[in-house]
C-alpha cells in the first residue's frame, strides 16, 4: 500500500447553529469517510454571524476534537457557503490554442477569463463550471484533453452568491486558525453529491435544497444549470410553532418534527409522544396535537414550494429531487408528487457513515474539489500526513499486511470512525 497516494481532506459547514465537519480519504480514486463530527456553533442566527468571538470559539472546539480523534492537527478545510441571494450567470469564452492541442493550461485560461466576469458589486463568484466545450465544430461534455484544433470554445456557468456572506464565512474560519482550501455553495454541493448533472441528459431535474433558514432551487438540463435562485424560508418555519406552543428548545422541537411530524396531514392519533414539566406547568403532546400545531406552517411551506415551481412542472421529462436536511421531512415527497403530478425523490446519501440527508452538501464539495484538482494544480491534504501515517501505520506493523481490504476497513472503523456526539444545544 503506497501511503503517498493517500489524501485526507476535511470539509466544514455551519447550519442552524450546528457545525458539521466531515473528514474523507481519497485513495486510488476511491473515497471513504473517515470521521464525522457535529457540535454547537454559538454566535449564529440562521445564516448570520451575530457574535464572531463565540462562533470562532465553537469552530476551534470542534477542530480540536476532530484533531484529537485523527491524532493529527486539522490545518485546512473545504468550506460550504450558504446560498444566500444565489444566482447563476453564464459566459461564453473562446480561446486560441497556442500549441494547437487542448491541455490543462488552456482550461485554466478559460476559467481565469470567466472569473473576470462582472456579476455585480454585491455578488461573488463562488464556483465556475463548464457544461460543454467545442473544438473543430464538435461538442464535448467533458474537457477534450489532447484534441487538436486552433480554437477552443466553452460555455461557462458562474455560481454566484452574496459577497458579504461569503467574505464573512471565509474570514470566520480563517480567524479560527484554519486555511480555506476551496468553497462551494450548499445547493450546488448537493447537486454534485446526488449526481444530478449526470442524470439530466435529455431530461429536466429540479433540485430543491432545503435547510433550516433557506431553500435553494436549481433547474438542470443536459448537464447544465439552466436557472437557480434561493429564498429565505426553510424547515425552521415548521419548528417555530412547536417551540412557541410548547416552550421547547430548538433542538427538542426539531427532533419532534423530524421524528413524529408528517407533512400534509391535518390530524393524527391520540397517542402520547412526550410529557414534561416546565417549572410548575406540565405539558404533553400527542401525534394529533403535533399535526395540528404544524398544520398551517406546513401548508404555507408546501404552497411556497409549489408556487416557485409552478412555471416549470409542466416541462416534459421533468422530475424533482429534494436534498438537504429538509429531505428528512416525512411524507414531503408523497405530497409534492401528488401536487406536481411528477416523480419526487427525497435524496439521502448512500455513502457508509453519512447516510443522513444533512450531509449531502458536504459530500458534494469533496467531488467538486477533486474534479478541479488537476485544473487548479493542487493536491493538498487537510492534515499533516506524516503524523497521520505514523498513527495509521505503527512501526511494528507490516505495510503489506494492512493492504488487505479487511485490515483496511478494520483500521478505519477501530481507529477513526466515530458517531455523532450528543450535544446540548440552545437556539442562539
Amino acid at each position: 500500500m503506497n501511503m503517498a497516494d493517500n489524501q485526507v481532506i476535511a470539509a466544514l459547514q455551519i447550519e442552524n447553529s450546528e457545525i458539521r465537519i466531515l473528514v474523507g480519504q481519497f485513495f486510488n480514486d476511491s473515497f471513504n469517510v473517515l470521521l464525522r463530527h457535529t457540535g454547537i456553533c454559538r454566535g449564529m442566527d440562521g445564516i448570520r454571524i451575530i457574535d464572531e468571538a463565540k462562533a470562532i470559539e465553537s469552530i476551534r472546539n470542534a477542530v480540536n476534537e476532530v484533531s484529537l480523534k485523527l491524532s493529527a492537527p486539522l490545518q485546512s478545510v473545504l468550506l460550504i457557503i450558504p446560498a444566500h441571494r444565489f444566482k447563476r450567470e453564464k459566459r461564453s469564452v473562446e480561446l486560441l490554442l497556442d500549441n494547437h492541442v487542448v491541455g490543462y493550461d488552456d482550461i485554466r485560461k478559460v476559467i481565469r477569463e470567466a472569473y473576470r466576469t462582472n456579476v455585480g458589486n454585491d455578488y461573488e463568484i463562488i464556483n465556475v463550471t463548464s457544461s460543454s466545450y467545442r473544438i473543430n465544430s464538435i461538442s464535448y461534455p467533458r474537457i477534450p484533453l489532447g484534441e487538436k484544433g486552433d480554437m477552443l470554445a466553452s460555455e461557462v456557468d458562474l455560481i454566484c452568491g452574496d459577497r458579504l456572506i461569503t467574505h464573512d464565512y471565509v474570514t470566520l474560519v480563517e480567524k479560527a486558525g484554519l486555511k480555506v482550501m476551496d468553497i462551494c455553495q450548499d445547493g450546488y454541493g448537493s447537486c454534485r453529491e446526488a449526481a444530478i448533472f449526470e442524470q439530466s441528459y435529455n431530461c429536466y431535474i429540479v433540485n430543491i435544497y432545503i435547510s433550516g433558514s433557506h431553500s435553494v432551487y436549481s433547474l438542470i438540463y443536459n448537464g447544465r444549470l439552466v436557472a437557480g435562485f434561493s429564498i429565505n424560508k426553510g424547515y425552521n418555519s415548521l419548528i417555530r410553532p412547536i417551540m412557541d406552543n410548547y416552550h421547547l428548545s430548538y433542538r427538542e422541537a426539531s427532533r419532534m418534527l423530524f421524528r413524529y411530524g408528517h407533512i400534509g396531514q391535518d390530524s393524527g392519533e391520540e397517542r402520547l409522544i412526550n410529557r414534561w414539566k416546565d417549572g410548575d406547568k406540565e405539558y404533553s403532546i400527542t401525534y394529533d396535537k403535533l399535526q395540528k400545531c404544524i398544520k398551517d406552517a406546513a401548508e404555507s411551506f408546501l404552497y411556497s414550494i409549489c408556487s416557485y415551481c409552478h412555471n416549470i412542472v409542466d416541462y416534459p421529462n421533468l422530475s424533482v429531487i429534494i436534498t438537504g436536511q429538509g429531505a428528512s421531512l416525512q411524507d414531503l415527497d408523497k405530497v409534492l408528487a401528488q401536487r406536481f403530478e411528477r416523480p419526487v425523490i427525497c435524496y439521502c446519501p448512500d455513502k457508509l457513515g453519512v447516510r443522513e440527508t444533512k450531509w449531502s452538501a458536504l459530500l458534494g464539495i469533496f467531488y467538486e474539489y477533486k474534479e478541479n484538482e488537476k485544473i487548479n494544480e493542487t493536491r493538498k491534504s487537510s492534515i499533516d500526513m506524516d503524523v497521520y501515517r505514523e498513527h495509521l501505520l505503527p512501526d511494528d506493523e507490516d505495510p503489506e499486511d494492512i493492504n488487505s481490504i479487511t485490515n483496511r476497513l478494520k483500521s478505519i472503523t477501530d481507529k477513526l470512525f466515530v458517531e455523532d456526539e450528543e450535544v446540548e444545544t440552545e437556539n442562539s
